[in-house]
């Protein structure tokens, strides 16, 4: 009786306790996306010079070649040639603009902006002091088209840095989150119920926690049944381990005893 009062008591635990059937602890990774990092995006390009975007024929590199020795000159605003123009790519965010150039008076040119569509979306301008170079913080998007010109004054400029990275910027693939594995919800008994104990000719003892309609099928079986005829006992999810099902045969001429002890399960 001290295994049928102990056996209750877990039984009774395992009512009470709350079984959750998903694990709660899902992780997931969040989706950082970083600032792409500026560039020279002009760097070793053509620049057509011309008095606006589209226009002119001929080209230069000397104003992105690395060199402070080489250059090409702003024209005055009066001149038929005026500055230099570039048609990137694909379209960009601007971040800063950087120009050196041999300015020797209080001079002033600028530096326009346009969209695909050719429509002018920012300007910035240069000079305005005795300077050999000069960065100026840009901050417009979607720039497909940069012109430098317009001066007051002829001139030099020997260098242009662009820095800059791609409007449209590859977003990266979401983590995916992972899949919570559902838990397997244990069998709880319920109902009426019983410890069916057999004990076999070789002393060993067999308990069983059985629903009482499995208990009177054995009995059944036990009165008709003779000789080395055998009857298959389910066991549930007592210790079922790796296998899906578990059943133990008893053999009838084997069994010296059996005790059948009853409970109500809520």
């Amino acid at each position: 009786m001290k295994k049928i009062k102990i056996l209750l008591i877990f039984l009774l635990v395992l009512a009470i306790i709350p079984i959750s059937s998903l694990s709660a602890n899902a992780t997931t990774t969040p989706n950082i996306k970083s600032t792409p990092t500026a560039t020279d995006i002009v760097f070793g390009k053509l620049f057509t010079i011309g008095n606006d975007i589209n226009t002119g024929n001929t080209t230069t590199d000397k104003l992105t070649d690395g060199s402070l020795v080489t250059f090409e000159k702003v024209g005055n605003y009066k001149a038929s040639l005026t500055g230099f123009w570039i048609k990137l790519s694909e379209a960009n965010y601007i971040s800063k603009l950087k120009v050196k150039f041999e300015n020797p008076g209080n001079q002033g040119f600028s530096a326009y902006f346009y969209n695909e569509q050719g429509s002018k979306i920012g300007q910035r301008v240069f000079g305005g002091q005795i300077l050999t170079e000069q960065e100026l913080t840009v901050d417009i998007d979607n720039v497909s088209y940069i012109f430098l010109g317009k001066a007051d004054y002829d001139l030099k400029v020997y260098e242009i840095n662009v820095y800059g990275y791609l409007s449209t910027q590859p977003t990266p693939s979401p983590t995916p989150e992972p899949t919570p594995e559902p838990t397997p919800t244990p069998e709880l008994p319920s109902g009426d119920r019983a410890i069916l104990t057999v004990t076999l000719t070789t002393g060993i003892e067999k308990e069983f926690d059985l629903p009482m309609s499995e208990v009177n099928t054995f009995l059944g079986w036990f009165d008709t049944a003779t000789g080395s005829t055998r009857y298959g006992i389910d066991k549930h999810d007592n210790n079922k381990g790796p296998f899906s099902k578990r059943t133990e045969y008893v053999v009838h001429d084997k069994i010296l005893t059996f005790e059948v002890s009853e409970y109500t399960a809520q």
